[in-house]
């Protein structure tokens, strides 16, 4: 089973082409190319499908492969004629996965018989039974194979690029003599930096009410991962060392008495050194924290406030052989668990080798690449096994001891770097993410729900622009503020409606800058927050809020205003994350039965309260209090009604269009609907139920660009 995917920029998320899966035989030939605005797949010479419309795709392209499928050779030729050809690929999953799914069989096999010739010499002898020599010879073949498996995986994994020093670090240090300013807008990026243990130093001089992080690590470098160093002279935001998880800021505070003066000049130094990373203030301890994430990454300066000068910046990176005994450590410590655990289950078991026999099919098929599919029958083989063996007291013993192995091959298999993948990213709900409180005013920067779709906190540009803070004089500033129907998933960065709106507003004579602040994902109650703690410092003339889908189609699952008060104010705590994440799980299931009955024309009262009402009136409360926020600043406002693919509309979204215009007529804002000039073939004007083409979001441009020119707004 083949799926092709094409993207659309490096910061583009997964626009342009995804999906065209296609089950096919074996020895075949495929062909995806882009000719005169569409893709089209060929099978041996003969088209697949329909040809779908799509942007130029000049991002990176991927083939996504099941099962035991390989690729003999892969060509990629451009518009300009460049040619690459890679051949020769092994095979996809089966080389790496194929040995653990032999040894779960052949270990399967062998235990049941060791298994029930002890059971049998036990129901002769009427008691605990002869322990046969060929279960002690099964069991001990059982647990070196599983330790020596486990070792070549943790070594497999990581030694090569532990020890291989990179191109961009061979040359030596990197060193800014400066001095650097780093204020919003305006950041120092060191660029890519791969596994390597290093030392950064640094002069810092940071200005009253500033607050600056240095990203440490944060690979992949599209999404916000890995340790951030903050250092703050405002009083609202405390410094520390944090490893940023995506889902949780696990964050370690600054030293008592150890912080920046306002205006003074101060020394940092951070050493990464294997596990342990350590921060330094003038000499003295700021900040420590282990990180066992030794993926490649990056380091940067981002300054979320205020401002702060860098001088004398020094980035070093030293020997790897720390490293690589760090690696040698944890495999030792590996095989030793794997063998104590078999030692306990022996001694629990009264000496039996079963103990050991019925965890040796979970045990492998636990381990780094087992198959997925082997996990359930070696589950059920080792529970039936535990059951049915003697002696009944010590059988809890035995379970306890027993989970160790699978223990250690799930964290072993942790070792080897995440999987970040969109589908991954867009699961996660608004309960996966918990920690300490967050300042409200920094909420926007800190907040992991917050953190994961903005653009502008792991590289502080709006879309693929940097904006400086300050703008010319005499130009006008308009945010474009939504989900990704403003960020444009699916097109260009230039064809997104934003871009289309400043060049459609500069041809009729405005000197305007028009920033795309859309954050794929997003709800009213996050943005609301983005636009108070950061677009509100841009000091925009005009706010166009487009948004609607996400609150219609999610609001009721994740409460997104009640979260962000509990996580400002009291924090999230372990058992309150663990009791929001099973309510979302039964939330998701509800709206999925109401989202049916809705479809069927089945709709009970409270579960429309539940499901579109309440979520319409939270969402209308957040545009409200965004509208007051930026009326208060002396900003225009317009709403935009997001549109929806009329073909694919579910009927809840109208209520949460009512919602926004109610809001609007509180406030005083402006509204406008673009429907009635997206009402030609939806094959043309919507990639999807919601996401625009390029002629739709053409359409959308010229309707804001009329409002704002015709109604004086950037007059």
């Amino acid at each position: 089973r083949l799926a092709l995917q094409v993207r659309g920029g490096p910061d583009a998320g997964e626009a342009g082409l995804r999906g065209w899966h296609l089950p096919r035989p074996p020895g075949e030939r495929f062909l995806l190319r882009h000719v005169d605005g569409r893709y089209e797949v060929l099978v041996d010479g003969d088209p697949v499908g329909e040809a779908r419309p799509g942007p130029t795709p000049d991002g990176p392209g991927r083939l996504l492969l099941r099962g035991s499928s390989s690729v003999r050779s892969l060509r990629c030729r451009t518009a300009s004629g460049d040619e690459r050809e890679v051949g020769g690929a092994t095979p996809g999953g089966f080389a790496a996965r194929g040995p653990w799914a032999g040894l779960v069989g052949f270990l399967g096999t062998l235990v049941l018989v060791a298994w029930a010739r002890t059971r049998g010499s036990a129901g002769e002898a009427g008691g605990a039974g002869r322990v046969e020599p060929v279960a002690w010879t099964l069991a001990g073949a059982v647990v070196l194979l599983l330790g020596v498996g486990l070792v070549v995986t943790l070594q497999r994994n990581n030694l090569e690029r532990l020890t291989q020093v990179p191109p961009d670090l061979a040359s030596g240090p990197h060193v800014e003599a400066g001095p650097v300013e780093v204020v919003p807008g305006r950041p120092l990026d060191l660029g890519p930096r791969r596994d390597a243990d290093y030392r950064l130093s640094a002069q810092l001089t940071l200005d009253p009410e500033s607050a600056l992080d240095v990203l440490l690590r944060g690979d992949p470098p599209s999404r916000d991962r890995g340790l951030v160093l903050g250092l703050s002279t405002d009083p609202v935001l405390p410094g520390g060392l944090a490893r940023n998880l995506g889902t949780a800021w696990h964050e370690t505070p600054a030293a008592e008495g150890v912080a920046p003066a306002p205006g003074r000049a101060v020394r940092l130094d951070v050493e990464c050194r294997g596990a342990v990373t350590r921060v330094r203030l003038d000499g003295r301890p700021y900040a420590e924290t282990e990180d066992l994430d030794l993926r490649a990454g990056r380091t940067a300066f981002l300054a979320l406030s205020g401002r702060a000068v860098v001088t004398d910046l020094r980035v070093e990176p030293l020997l790897l052989e720390p490293l690589v005994g760090t690696l040698q450590t944890w495999s030792a410590s590996v095989a030793g668990l794997v063998l104590l655990g078999a030692f306990l289950v022996v001694l629990l078991c009264g000496g039996s080798p079963a103990g050991v026999l019925w965890m040796a099919p979970l045990a492998a098929a636990t381990a780094p690449g087992a198959p997925d599919a082997a996990l359930a029958p070696a589950l059920a083989l080792s529970g039936l096994m535990l059951l049915a063996t003697p002696p009944p007291g010590r059988r809890l013993l035995a379970v306890v001891a027993g989970v160790l192995p699978l223990a250690v091959t799930t964290w072993a298999a942790d070792e080897r770097p995440a999987e970040l993948t969109p589908a991954r990213l867009n699961d996660m709900v608004t309960a996966d993410v918990w920690g300490p409180p967050v300042p409200r005013a920094y909420a926007w920067a800190r907040h992991p729900l917050v953190r994961r779709f903005n653009p502008y906190v792991r590289s502080q540009r709006f879309r693929e622009r940097p904006a400086e803070l300050e703008r010319p004089p005499g130009t006008k500033r308009v945010v474009c503020l939504g989900s990704s129907s403003t960020f444009g998933y699916g097109v260009q960065a230039d064809e997104a409606f934003p871009a289309l709106l400043e060049r459609r507003l500069q041809a009729l004579g405005h000197d305007v800058q028009v920033l795309n602040a859309g954050v794929p994902g997003s709800l009213a109650a996050r943005l609301a927050l983005t636009y108070e703690g950061l677009l509100a410092r841009w000091e925009p003339d005009v706010l166009v809020v487009d948004l609607g889908f996400n609150d219609h189609n999610r609001g009721s699952v994740h409460d997104e205003p009640a979260h962000f008060d509990a996580m400002t104010t009291t924090g999230i705590g372990w058992w309150q994350h663990q009791r929001d994440r099973w309510d979302a799980s039964r939330a998701v299931a509800s709206w999925l039965d109401y989202f049916q009955d809705v479809q069927e024309g089945r709709v009970d009262q409270d579960d429309r309260e539940h499901h579109t009402l309440g979520p319409a009136r939270r969402y209308g409360e957040s545009l409200a209090g965004m509208a007051r926020a930026a009326a208060a600043a002396g900003v225009e406002v317009v709403f935009v009604l997001e549109p929806c693919n009329p073909d694919r509309a579910t009927g809840l979204l109208p209520v949460f269009h009512d919602a926004m215009r109610e809001a609007a007529e509180a406030e005083g804002a402006r509204w406008v609907d673009p429907a009635p000039l997206l009402a030609g073939p939806p094959d043309s004007l919507f990639l999807d139920a919601v996401h625009l083409t390029p002629e739709g979001h053409r359409r959308v441009a010229g309707l804001l660009a009329r409002t704002l020119h015709e109604e004086g707004l950037l007059d």
